[in-house]
C-alpha cells in the first residue's frame, strides 16, 4: 500500500541515494547540499584597484564575518577595470586601463590570499586589454573579450599554479566588452556585454580549448554588469543603471529568470563581485549618485530567490576593481 501523497516543507531534507548526495528542497526543487572548502583562513574576498586614473590598493573581507574590508597590500601598478580569477590558494588581476590614454596593457600579478602582503608579477595577457569577463577553476584561470581599444573578440588563459604568459583558448561568437564571467569547476560563462548582443549568455568548458558556444540570453539587454556563481547557479548583477539580478543554472541551457533586485539601482563597470558556495558579495558600485564609487557591499543566499541584503563595507570607495575568492563556484 502507497502513502498518501503529502506537501513537501521549504527547507526538508533527504539523501538521494542515486547520487549519494544530500539534498534540501528550495519550494520549487530539490538541491544538493555544498559547503564551503575548508582551509585554514576560512574563505577569504580579495578587491583590488579602482577606476580612473587607477589605484593599487588591495583589500579584502572575510566571508564568515563579513563587516568592513582591511588592507591586503598593493599592486605593483595603478590600474582600473580590473578583471580576476582565483584558486584556492592564488588571485591573479589584471592590469587594466591606468589612464585614458593606456589602453594596452597586458600584465597579471598575484597574490596569495591566505598571507597577506603585495602582488608579484605573474606573466602577461596574449594581448593587451580592459574591461574583459573572467572566470575559471581550480586549475585554470580564463579572461574573455575587452578593449585594446577596439573592441576584440578574444578569449586566453593561464594555469594558475604556474608563472607565465596566457595562452590562446578560443574566440567568442563576436566582440565584445564589459561582460562578466561566473563558472562551474568543469564550465565558464559570459553573461551581458556591450556591442553587440547585450543580451547574450556563453559558455565554455574550462578544460578544454574552443569557442563559445550559446547558452541562451538575459531576461533584458545591459552590459557593466558584475556576476557571480556557486558551483550551481549563476546570478547577473545590475548593468547600465538597473537594479535587476538575474540567474541560470550552470549545467543546463536556457534563458535566465529573475532573481530578486539589488539594494540599489547601480552600473558596475567593473568585476566587482565573487562568491563562496552559499552565497554572493557584490560591490553596489557606480551609482548614478555616487560617480566616484561607494563603499557598500552587498550579498545574496543562492539557494533562494530573493532581494540583495547588507553585507558590509568595503574600506574606500571603489566602481570598478576586480574581486575575487578563494571558495568560489568554480572550486
Amino acid at each position: 500500500m502507497s502513502l498518501p501523497a503529502t506537501e513537501i516543507p521549504l527547507g526538508a531534507m533527504r539523501f538521494n541515494s542515486d547520487s549519494q548526495k544530500l539534498e534540501y528542497f528550495n519550494g520549487y526543487t530539490w538541491l544538493q547540499i555544498h559547503t564551503e572548502a575548508a582551509a585554514p583562513i576560512g574563505g577569504r574576498g580579495v578587491y583590488a584597484a579602482d577606476q580612473e586614473p587607477g589605484s593599487n590598493a588591495i583589500s579584502y573581507v572575510t566571508f564568515a564575518t563579513g563587516g568592513t574590508a582591511v588592507d591586503f597590500g598593493d599592486l605593483p601598478w595603478l590600474a582600473s577595470l580590473v578583471s580576476s580569477n582565483a584558486s584556492r590558494t592564488r588571485g591573479i588581476f589584471t592590469r587594466a586601463l591606468e589612464d585614458p590614454g593606456d589602453n594596452n596593457r597586458n600584465e597579471l600579478s598575484y597574490v596569495t590570499i591566505a598571507t597577506a602582503g603585495d602582488a608579484a608579477d605573474f606573466g602577461d595577457l596574449s594581448e593587451g586589454r580592459f574591461n574583459s569577463a573572467s572566470f575559471g577553476n581550480q586549475t585554470r584561470g580564463v579572461w574573455a573579450g575587452g578593449h585594446k581599444p577596439a573592441v576584440v573578440d578574444t578569449v586566453d588563459y593561464v594555469t594558475i599554479s604556474q608563472l607565465g604568459n596566457a595562452i590562446d583558448f578560443g574566440n567568442l561568437s563576436a566582440a565584445r566588452y564589459s561582460m562578466r564571467g561566473a563558472a562551474s569547476p568543469t564550465r565558464g560563462m559570459t553573461m551581458g556585454g556591450e556591442t553587440p548582443n547585450k543580451d547574450i549568455i556563453e559558455y565554455f568548458t574550462i578544460s578544454t580549448t574552443g569557442n563559445a558556444v550559446d547558452f541562451g540570453n538575459l531576461t533584458s539587454a545591459r552590459g557593466s554588469t558584475s556576476s557571480s556563481s556557486n558551483s550551481i547557479t549563476a546570478v547577473c548583477y545590475g548593468g547600465n543603471n538597473t537594479n535587476i539580478m538575474d540567474s541560470v543554472i550552470i549545467a543546463t541551457l536556457g534563458n535566465a529568470v529573475d532573481f530578486g533586485d539589488t539594494t540599489v539601482t547601480f552600473s558596475s563597470a567593473g568585476d566587482t563581485a565573487t562568491a563562496t558556495q552559499t552565497r554572493g558579495v557584490f560591490l553596489d558600485g557606480g551609482a548614478p549618485a555616487d560617480p566616484d564609487g561607494v563603499t557598500t557591499l552587498s550579498q545574496i543566499a543562492f539557494a533562494t530567490r530573493g532581494n540583495a541584503y547588507s553585507f558590509g563595507d568595503l574600506n574606500y570607495a571603489s566602481a570598478t576593481g576586480g574581486f575575487c575568492s578563494n571558495v568560489h563556484g568554480g572550486l
